[in-house]
């Protein structure tokens, strides 16, 4: 494990830099006009009564910003297409860029919602593994029940293509060029993203009326994703990302998700263990729009991602409690932090000329969270005794082919030295996987192929969010961040202590009936391949 410090290992050339990047955004107007209005604006746990204000005031913002003219960019569908268009998945620009979104939506809501101290409330699935109730009433809180919303996509394209085509006619060079690095080189290019022609309407971005959620509750999965063993392991990691580029390193477990060259790359993304299993699954499970980019459609999508960001404000916090950096400890932290974001909208509707740096923290907005499931700071050095092996090993493979209710295989031996095992998984996965789940084992013996989490070998699913429009790519080669410590102490309780060699046992299954998962029940049974693992201890 590599001992990091409290500030970038950085070149002097480079400290000064970053340093004067820094300065100047601090000198920069804000991203909104009123953010600096008043100070303590509290994010509250949404099902709890002192939430009950903001969430008032957010439905009034909801049904206002619903009603606006669709030129204007503050209209409810306009904040969901910044999403579509600029959000990055699988990178290390994950979490600021969606702190970003959330921090400019949420002074416009509050410009709509009447209250001059109104904040986003957080969604903490931990403690309310399920869509909050107060979610689910016929208000505007609900996109399935509330006639506000835009009832069939006939409607939303007749309503927003004039708008969209405005828009796109008014960019700039700079962000057309970037819209094109996401493979938007039209505007025809965004709408046959939402439309997912190439397959013939099977997977489109936009959900009629009574299909905008799929799901209320959750499945096991997801539970086991949003546990407390899973965010206690995914608080644990020291350091926010490492040196490799677009790989990632073999002997940590990071907390963001990996290092590419800009924002909307997603060609081999790679998960830290917050975004790849409770962001992804709860996007998943909920289904409807919250399934793909255009996700915020969804009033519950601020409110997932809040709670998000507040867990990397609670890690952050830990850091400095521990002398460690909040931040990516490379050369590339300039890059990181220089990173264009150019798709929000100020309070008076023009567009933000911003990057990363102003959003690698909360004190551009001036917020706080309410009381929430706070993960541990401390952790047991080691889970399970290792041998004399390197800190980390690429297990060899036994079987790779990922086929329905069968079992890719891969064993390695515990890595020797201090901390807890983690295991970094990469799959070789077709075209419109994100509808499969893959389930995670170790260990495990007998017939256990059709087996779900309450099985004592599981570990976790595997699943990806939304689908990309990059051209030139059949597929993609997604690596997730999986630590172990959770499950190992879970064996150790069950007097099932692991001692020897993993062997990792992947299975695919079919998530909801969609894409090549449906079609592998139709007689296609395999749906990508084990490509890599590595365990290693952090």
């Amino acid at each position: 494990m590599t001992e990091r410090s409290l500030i970038p290992s950085l070149s002097r050339r480079d400290l000064l830099t970053s340093a004067a990047i820094l300065g100047a955004a601090a000198t920069l107007p804000m991203p909104l006009s009123s953010a600096r209005g008043q100070t303590g604006y509290v994010r509250y746990r949404v099902d709890t009564a002192d939430a009950a204000r903001h969430v008032n005031g957010y439905m009034t913002a909801i049904k206002t910003m619903l009603a606006l003219p669709e030129d204007n960019p503050h209209n409810w569908y306009r904040q969901a297409f910044i999403h579509l268009l600029d959000c990055p998945h699988g990178n290390w620009w994950f979490l600021p860029w969606h702190l970003g979104y959330l921090g400019n939506f949420e002074i416009i809501c509050r410009k709509y919602s009447g209250m001059n101290d109104f904040a986003l409330p957080f969604w903490d699935w931990t403690l309310t593994p399920e869509v909050p109730k107060i979610m689910t009433n016929n208000d505007p809180l609900n996109p399935a029940k509330f006639n506000g919303y835009k009832a069939t996509y006939d409607q939303f394209k007749g309503d927003l293509q004039g708008p969209i085509n405005r828009f796109w006619d008014g960019l700039d060079d700079n962000r057309r060029q970037k819209l094109e690095m996401r493979g938007y080189s039209s505007v025809n290019d965004i709408w046959d993203a939402i439309e997912d022609k190439a397959k013939h309407g099977k997977n489109p971005m936009f959900f009629k009326q009574s299909e905008a959620r799929k799901n209320l509750e959750f499945d096991d999965d997801t539970k086991n994703a949003v546990s407390e063993d899973m965010i206690n392991e995914a608080n644990r990691p020291i350091s926010f990302t490492d040196d490799y580029w677009g790989v990632g390193s073999i002997d940590d477990l990071m907390f963001g998700s990996y290092i590419v060259d800009y924002h909307s790359y997603y060609y081999n993304p790679t998960f830290g263990p917050l975004e790849g299993f409770p962001h992804n699954l709860v996007h998943n499970r909920v289904g409807g729009f919250m399934g793909d980019f255009l996700s915020s459609v969804d009033p519950i999508f601020f409110m997932h991602h809040a709670n998000i960001d507040r867990l990397w404000k609670i890690w952050s916090k830990k850091q400095v409690e521990i002398n460690r950096s909040q931040y990516p400890t490379t050369r590339n932290f300039a890059k990181w932090v220089t990173e264009p974001f150019l798709f929000y909208y100020d309070d008076a509707g023009k567009l933000i000329d911003g990057i990363a740096a102003r959003y690698i923290d909360s004190s551009a907005f001036l917020y706080s969270y309410g009381p929430g499931y706070t993960p541990p700071t401390q952790f047991p050095a080691a889970a399970v005794a290792g041998g004399e092996t390197p800190p980390a090993v690429t297990a060899g493979i036994g079987s790779s082919a990922l086929k329905l209710g069968l079992a890719a295989e891969a064993s390695a031996p515990v890595p020797a030295g201090p901390g807890r095992p983690f295991a970094r998984i990469t799959l070789d996965l077709p075209e419109g996987s994100k509808d499969a789940r893959f389930r995670v084992f170790i260990n495990a013996e007998g017939a256990f192929q059709n087996a779900g989490p309450a099985h004592p070998n599981f570990v976790a699913s595997l699943e990806l969010f939304g689908h990309h429009a990059h051209k030139g790519h059949a597929g993609l080669t997604p690596t997730f961040l999986l630590p172990l410590g959770g499950f190992l102490a879970k064996m150790e309780r069950a007097n099932k202590k692991v001692t020897g060699p993993l062997k990792v046992q992947v299975v695919a299954q079919p998530r909801d009936g969609r894409g090549v998962a449906a079609q592998a029940t139709e007689g296609s049974p395999e749906l990508g391949k084990l490509a890599r693992v590595v365990i290693g201890v952090s």
